[in-house]
């Protein structure tokens, strides 16, 4: 997260190189302490004096913001718990 290099340009480039539907995602651009903010008091993931603007982590948000679940992207028992319930999720949204 850079917000002097991460224009929305770049965003957009970033996103069409690895297939993203623009229906379907949006990018974000703020001052590096809103996202310290977010991470830390948001979704409860490090320290907001000492942020990691970059994380192993993943943390699985539903529409209302409701955090589902955290998963250590560097497992792949993890990452396979990750994937069904991000399936589980969007047929729980569809109906």
């Amino acid at each position: 997260m850079d917000p002097e290099t991460d224009t929305p340009a770049r965003l957009a480039q970033y996103g069409a190189a690895y297939g993203a539907s623009r229906d379907r995602w949006h990018y974000l651009r703020t001052a590096k302490d809103s996202v310290a903010a977010l991470a830390s008091k948001g979704f409860l993931m490090g320290d907001a004096t000492t942020p990691a603007m970059h994380s192993t982590r993943f943390a699985l948000v539903d529409r209302r913001g409701m955090i589902r679940g955290y998963y250590d992207g560097l497992d792949a028992k993890r990452l396979d718990a990750l994937r069904a319930a991000i399936r589980a999720l969007e047929r729980e949204e569809r109906a």
